[in-house]
């Protein structure tokens, strides 16, 4: 079995946030609000970004899910913002406000496409270092997934699929091909993000001709298509009872009785020729005297009219349609 996959990598983010204070800054004069948060005290925000490449051999989306670069976003006290762009490494943002802040951090590929996305609160207090872990994850949505399958159609009497789609856990969903000869293909634009396995099996009737199992990720927007080329096939096999018949036309066995072998001159005798093994098939008889043909029947009467001598007496047997024959000879004499 030929099977055509996508191979590509998909990435881990791990996103580390520090914030590293100032710390023993001396103000000329504290302002605080209602809260007592004196807005003057100002910090610094470091974004970490690692990332780890795992070789996949799953059956993956068109899109690209590695990501080129960062967008880190920041809302903080009193609608204080920023943003930052990075490929990755570490981002660093200075002079921010003291207080609770919102961290978001968007993943995006070589295409400019959104592919990934986390957040995470961190507070930032003067004097104090501060860390929070941001962990992105693929956007939750829909995609497509287009499967195709091939056979030698002559090999297969009544192909059919069984075809499932099994998420981790453990949910089926049966996937329901359109057949054609040789051919089947399945689509279904609104497939789930997320990973699945896949399992398919070619039938002939009731038996497995041959089948697959793989991996398939599913991403929001994406389109994810396998090709499957069924192409070494295990035939059923079976018993067989076998009842060999054996006739290879063997000749007859012919038997002549009733003679004698010294006849009076004038005397005649009555002789018979018979087969043991006819096996009830319709006989022809013929008899032949010195050569020459005088009837035919199961019986021959010879001597009345012949001269004192020696004579041979043959008796050759056919069945009906021809295809044994056989033989007897049976000598007298004439005195």
């Amino acid at each position: 079995m030929n099977v055509v996959k996508q191979k590509s990598k998909y990435v881990i983010f791990a996103i580390s946030v520090v914030t590293v204070l100032m710390a023993g800054l001396v103000f000329s004069g504290c302002n605080l609000t209602d809260s007592g948060v004196n807005v003057s005290d100002k910090g610094s925000l470091r974004v970490m970004i690692n990332t780890g490449d795992v070789l996949s051999r799953s059956l993956l989306p068109d899109a690209d899910m590695e990501p080129a670069s960062f967008r880190i976003r920041g809302t903080g006290p009193f609608g204080e913002e920023f943003e930052n762009l990075t490929t990755g490494g570490s981002s660093e943002s200075n002079g921010l406000v003291a207080g609770d802040w919102v961290i978001s951090v968007t993943a995006i590929n070589a295409d400019g496409i959104e592919i990934g996305y986390g957040e995470n609160a961190v507070t930032i207090v003067a004097g104090i270092l501060s860390s929070v872990t941001i962990e992105i994850r693929p956007f939750i949505g829909t995609g497509s997934l287009s499967l195709s399958v091939n056979w030698p159609p002559a090999e297969v009497g009544e192909a059919g699929l069984n075809a499932f789609l099994i998420s981790p856990s453990g949910e089926t969903r049966t996937l329901l091909f359109t057949m054609g000869t040789g051919t089947a293909s399945y689509t279904d634009s609104s497939a789930e993000a997320g990973y699945y396995t896949l399992t398919l099996q070619l039938m002939d009737g009731g038996e497995v001709l041959a089948g697959i199992v793989d991996a398939v990720r599913i991403v929001q927007d994406g389109s994810t298509t396998g090709s499957y080329s069924f192409t070494d096939l295990n035939h059923p096999t079976g018993s067989a009872s076998i009842t060999v018949g054996v006739n290879l036309d063997e000749p007859l066995e012919v038997v002549i009785s009733g003679g004698v072998p010294i006849l009076a001159y004038g005397d005649s005798v009555t002789v018979n020729a018979s087969v043991t093994n006819a096996s009830g098939e319709e006989l022809v008889y013929s008899w032949y005297l010195n050569g020459s043909y005088i009837g035919a029947g199961e019986t021959a009467a010879v001597g009345a009219d012949l001269g004192r001598g020696t004579y041979r007496l043959d008796a050759v047997v056919f069945t009906a349609d021809g295809s044994r024959s056989g033989s007897a000879s049976y000598a007298i004499a004439i005195e």
